[in-house]
C-alpha cells in the first residue's frame, strides 16, 4: 500500500471522488484511462492513490499524485541502498514496488530488508510517457 510518508509543503491535498473501470484498494496505485480509474501497472505514470473505499454513488475518494509527496511502500525484493535514486517498476498488485528498473517510483530511502524492503520514495513521469 502507498501511504504518505512525508511532503515537501505543508499542504493536505484534498480528495476528489471519481468513477473507477474496477474495484479499488485503499493505497493502490492509480492511472486514468477513458476517464476512468484503473491499476497503473509496472511503468505507467501514477496520477491517483485511493484513500478510500467508494461512496454510495459508487465513486473512490482518491488524492492526485505531486512530486512534492513522497510515499511508503514495501518491495517485493531487496531493494539495496545502492538503488537509492533509481527509479523502478510498480507490482502487479499497484500497493508495493520491484526491484526492476525503469519504472515510475524513484527510492529516496530504504531499510534495505531481505525480500520485503521498506522504501520511501515520490513518482516521477517514466521515460515512455514523457
Amino acid at each position: 500500500m502507498f501511504k504518505i510518508a512525508k511532503r515537501d509543503v505543508a499542504d493536505v491535498n484534498p480528495h476528489v471522488y471519481m468513477e473507477a473501470a474496477e474495484a479499488l484498494t485503499i493505497g493502490e496505485a492509480l492511472k486514468t484511462a477513458s476517464g476512468k480509474l484503473t491499476k497503473a501497472t509496472a511503468k505507467d505514470e501514477v496520477t491517483y492513490i485511493c484513500m478510500g473505499e467508494k461512496n454510495e454513488k459508487g465513486l473512490y475518494p482518491v488524492m492526485a499524485v505531486h512530486p512534492t509527496d513522497y510515499f511508503e511502500t514495501t518491495s517485493t525484493a531487496t531493494i539495496a541502498k545502492t538503488l537509492i535514486g533509481t527509479t523502478v517498476t510498480l507490482h502487479t498488485d499497484g500497493l508495493s514496488v520491484t526491484a526492476t528498473a525503469a519504472g515510475p517510483f524513484v527510492i529516496d530511502e530504504t531499510d534495505g530488508a531481505a525480500t520485503n524492503s521498506t522504501v520511501i520514495g515520490h513518482f516521477v513521469k517514466p521515460a515512455a510517457a514523457q
